[in-house]
């Protein structure tokens, strides 16, 4: 096997075997299991054709073993593989919703995220609501600005480049705005807070005496 070498780790949900063509060869069979040997997992004849896949891989932690078969002087003569299948590799299919304030919760979809990991929004990092290795919470953080969302986790760090998150301005209306009190007197303002939670808002009023 030429591509991938034997014995080294494959990551991700598929790979694509390659080998060498053999002088004396005139046809292929490729083995694909989960013990030496085996053909379990997949049992294919390839005919003259130097190259297998994309081959679904088994469960992250196990260990795929390949066997492939040449035809060589009408005899069929074998050669085995072995790869440990590490991790799969975090990818990131999509984000919802594609706006928001401060404080919003940001659904993050994909796979391969683990059991923990760090989101950040243009570089500050998030608020984790929940995690897993198939979809993500988190909630727009203190201080975001408008840009990429990435995703950290298993020593990766992937970025969404198909969307920025756009971070809404915070607009904070007060009425009234202003007013006027003699001494004893009493008034009511309200605010009305937009593009964020009112978690973490606090408020001040400016005497003029």
């Amino acid at each position: 096997m030429s591509t991938p070498a034997n014995n080294s780790q494959l990551s991700g949900a598929t790979a694509t075997f390659n080998w060498t063509a053999s002088c004396t060869a005139t046809q292929y069979y490729l083995y694909l299991g989960t013990s030496q040997g085996a053909n379990n997992l997949l049992s294919v004849g390839e005919g003259t054709s130097l190259t297998s896949g994309p081959l679904g891989l088994p469960a992250s932690g196990s260990t795929l073993y390949v066997r492939l078969w040449s035809f060589i002087g009408g005899s069929w003569l074998f050669n085995d593989y072995t790869y440990p299948i590490g991790p799969s590799l975090p990818t990131i299919t999509g984000i919802s919703p594609t706006s928001g304030g401060i404080g919003t919760n940001v659904t993050i979809t994909g796979g391969g995220f683990g059991a923990s990991g760090t989101v950040t929004f243009n570089g500050t990092t998030a608020p984790i609501v929940s995690w897993s290795a198939t979809s993500i919470v988190a909630q727009v953080p203190l201080g975001a600005t408008t840009g990429i969302i990435t995703v950290i986790t298993g020593g990766y760090s992937v970025p969404y480049q198909q969307q920025q998150f756009q971070v809404t301005p915070v607009v904070v209306t007060v009425n009234p705005p202003i007013a006027t009190l003699g001494q004893g007197q009493t008034t009511q303002f309200t605010a009305a807070v937009t593009g964020t939670s009112t978690t973490g808002v606090t408020w001040s009023v400016n005497w003029v005496v």
